[in-house]
């Protein structure tokens, strides 16, 4: 049988979406562009992600490496493959024996706010287009290196088209995220979409800016000190009731111009406190070398007191710091074990965020968070309640802590 049938708008998406919850045999995608993996989730579900028996193929371009959204690439990695083609333009997704050929990119930007078409394809159509991809993934393709995709990439991990969306407005909804399908989303259920907002904040904050306030130190940590202006020291602490209250209702253009004038406001307070350096690098520094993947195992008490005295969350609460110090709640072995695996182990990272919090008494959420965003600030925002009433006050649906 030979198919043939136009795609596009909201239907483009909804049938990429239904044909990757069903696929059983291979899915292969080639497109230049990538977005982050909450987006991608939503684009093509979860179904594929250790699906057993479904083979797993990206094809993208590694010019434009350096906007890849690496979450994205390493999940991929993980479930199957990744090549790069030099000058590859085509979009192609391959469910099965089915083809879908159009226009649109691996990204929200290309299925919520472009108008792009596709074209669904099955039997010869599609086999032929399935002989084009094996040829270009067989002969000509070359592997993407992790380590490589880990030094091109940028602070906020947003690629060019995303960046580009940002003008945009949304034409049409992506498909709904997926339900929670593990212990780990369901008690880290908005990690991904807490991240995906968050970059798309810092992409904003960065447009907007003339120049950085704190340039030398990670995008994140300037996230981090106006959300904190925020919360703490701004005068009116215009976030705060938004730790019980819900999110603010904002459109792009409103949420764009909050953003501008507490930018404005932020940058002002800096200046008059005269903090030259970004606090947090110092914080960000001491933890990285005290739990160095080479230095972790020799970690003392002293070593845990001096990460804990890092994290905001603790301080701020005193009794969950007394209980997680307490050795007989937490010894030191436990405490590293458990360290090393959240910030250097192979499984995902919500897995890993879930082990520790079972593994260590009063070490909750928000510290979990907090100490893979200082460890990591390049990847992984610092999530604490001050983040969370934050991204709520810009209109962001988060939950809060």
């Amino acid at each position: 049988m030979q198919t043939q049938r136009a795609l596009c708008e909201q239907e483009y998406v909804r049938t990429i979406r239904l044909m990757s919850e069903k696929v059983t045999t291979r899915m292969w995608i080639a497109s230049p562009f990538i977005g982050d993996l909450y987006s991608v989730r939503r684009i093509l579900g979860t179904h594929w992600e250790g699906a057993p028996g479904v083979n797993v193929k990206l094809l993208t371009e590694k010019t434009f490496i350096n906007r890849l959204n690496y979450e994205t690439i390493l999940e991929f990695r993980k479930c199957g493959a990744v090549k790069h083609l030099s000058g590859l333009h085509a979009k192609i997704f391959i469910f099965d024996d089915v083809v879908i050929l159009g226009s649109a990119n691996l990204t929200k930007t290309a299925f919520a706010k472009r108008h792009e078409a596709g074209m669904l394809l099955v039997g010869t159509y599609a086999t032929e287009v399935l002989k084009i991809y094996e040829d270009w993934w067989s002969t000509i393709a070359e592997d993407v290196e992790i380590d490589e995709t880990i030094a091109a990439r940028k602070p906020d991990r947003r690629e060019a088209e995303e960046i580009q969306g940002e003008l945009l407005s949304n034409l049409w909804d992506l498909p709904p995220a997926p339900a929670p399908h593990s212990k780990a989303n369901q008690a880290f259920s908005d990690y991904q979409k807490f991240i995906h907002y968050y970059q798309e904040l810092a992409a904003i904050y960065e447009t907007l800016m003339k120049s950085r306030i704190w340039p030398q130190s990670p995008l994140f940590f300037e996230i981090d000190g106006l959300l904190n202006y925020l919360f703490h020291d701004n005068k009116n602490k215009p976030s705060r009731k938004y730790v019980h209250e819900s999110p603010r209702k904002l459109n792009d253009s409103q949420r764009r111009i909050e953003i501008l004038k507490y930018v404005g406001k932020f940058k002002k307070y800096i200046k008059e406190t005269n903090e030259i350096a970004n606090p947090r690098d110092r914080s960000s520094a001491l933890i990285r070398e005290l739990l160095d993947p080479n230095k972790i195992d020799k970690l003392a008490y002293e070593d845990v007191l001096r990460v804990v005295d890092q994290l905001n969350s603790l301080s701020s609460v005193k009794i969950a710091r007394a209980r997680f110090l307490n050795r007989n709640n937490n010894s030191v072995e436990i405490i590293k074990k458990s360290w090393k695996n959240l910030l250097h182990g192979s499984g995902k990272i919500q897995e890993r965020m879930l082990e520790c919090k079972n593994s260590l008494y009063s070490f909750g959420n928000s510290s979990i968070q907090e100490l893979i965003g200082w460890y990591e600030p390049n990847l992984y925002p610092l999530r604490n309640r001050n983040a969370n009433a934050g991204l709520r006050f810009f209109g962001y649906d988060v939950n809060v802590y």
